[in-house]
């Protein structure tokens, strides 16, 4: 039995045994148990509160500080900040890596929604990292699937195919996710794709069927990047910055003299309109106290009136009841005619 062999019983052993020692020779002790040199027994007590503690800082995790998930719209926003701040040939490269990020801070800042989430400068820059690199693969992988250019197959079932290329290639398996992003970077040049096109296959003699030169395939790249547009340089948007301005410096002016005029012929109007406003007001007021003024009075008279209807009514019923017996004729005459007057304006 070779050495191998003897290692592996003798770790057998110990385990199901528990009792033998096993050398890096691969041979037991020859000594008994009762004979053999003792280990010390180590403290139960302080063996558990070291496994105790230990276990503690294991469990013990200090607080994320990761902020809440990007959505699309955010995505979307800080897409257009880097496209803002990358794309201005003015300033170009003329600025170091915290500028640049904190200028794409600022505009994301600038046009967010304000019911988002707060993002730091790192949180940015973290977060453009993950989905630029992602956006990047995906179009490599959107390319391949172009350049077989195969006849038949939609737009989508070629985005479909890349997508499943996307998945294989990622060590985890995961899917593409960031579709909204691609949407958005597509318009920029470095994520566009490009659309080669075929040209027949020069086949040689010594060729196998289908292959194509290398010199084939150098001249149809070079043909669509001669029809790609080369962006302008910073010092051209400077001249055309400098030419604006000097050309527009006296529209400027007059615009500002204009935009003067305006705003204070709105406070004048504005004024107007306030004095008007208040006269209206204090005339309908004045026409509600005189309104009030007159039911008052209205209701007044009306009073007034049934008072003296009942003053009168009451002066007339004791003329009535009036006992003219012990009266003399004159008296009695008297009496007689107020009596007849009363009658009479009732009976009418």
């Amino acid at each position: 039995m070779d050495n191998s062999q003897t290692d592996d019983i003798g770790f057998l052993d110990m385990l199901n045994g528990g009792s033998g020692e096993v050398n890096w020779s691969g041979t037991q002790y020859s000594s008994p148990i009762s004979e053999q040199e003792k280990m010390p027994t180590p403290d139960v007590s302080v063996v558990s509160a070291s496994a105790f503690a230990k276990s503690k800082q294991k469990k013990a995790k200090a607080p994320s500080t990761k902020g809440k998930n990007w959505s699309s719209d955010e995505d979307k926003v800080l897409i257009a900040a880097w496209g803002n701040t990358s794309l201005d040939a003015v300033t170009g490269t003329d600025q170091n890596s915290s500028c640049y990020w904190n200028r794409i801070l600022d505009y994301y800042n600038l046009h967010k929604d304000p019911s988002w989430p707060e993002r730091n400068y790192n949180a940015v820059n973290c977060r453009f990292t993950v989905i630029s690199a992602a956006t990047s693969k995906f179009c490599g992988c959107l390319q391949q699937i172009l350049n077989l250019n195969e006849s038949g197959r939609t737009l989508n079932q070629k985005q479909t195919d890349a997508e499943l290329m996307y998945m294989s290639l990622d060590p985890e398996k995961k899917p593409f996710k960031l579709m909204h992003c691609y949407v958005e970077f597509e318009k920029y040049p470095k994520w566009a794709t490009r659309t080669v096109p075929q040209k027949k296959q020069k086949k040689t003699s010594d060729a196998s069927p289908g292959s194509t030169s290398n010199d084939e395939d150098f001249v149809v790249c070079t043909d669509a990047l001669e029809n790609e547009k080369r962006p302008r340089g910073t010092k051209y948007a400077k001249e055309q910055r400098d030419k604006a301005s000097d050309g527009s410096a006296v529209k400027l002016s007059l615009e500002t003299v204009w935009a003067q005029k305006l705003e204070k012929d709105d406070i004048k109007e504005a004024a107007k309109s306030a004095r008007y406003a208040l006269a209206f007001e204090l005339q309908k007021k004045q026409i509600e106290l005189k309104e009030r003024e007159d039911a008052r009075q209205e209701r007044e008279d009306a009073r007034q009136e049934r008072e003296d209807a009942r003053k009168q009514f009451e002066l007339e019923e004791k003329i009535m009841l009036t006992d003219t017996s012990g009266m003399n004729a004159a008296q009695q005459q008297f009496y007689k005619g107020k009596q007849d007057e009363i009658i009479a304006r009732r009976h009418h």
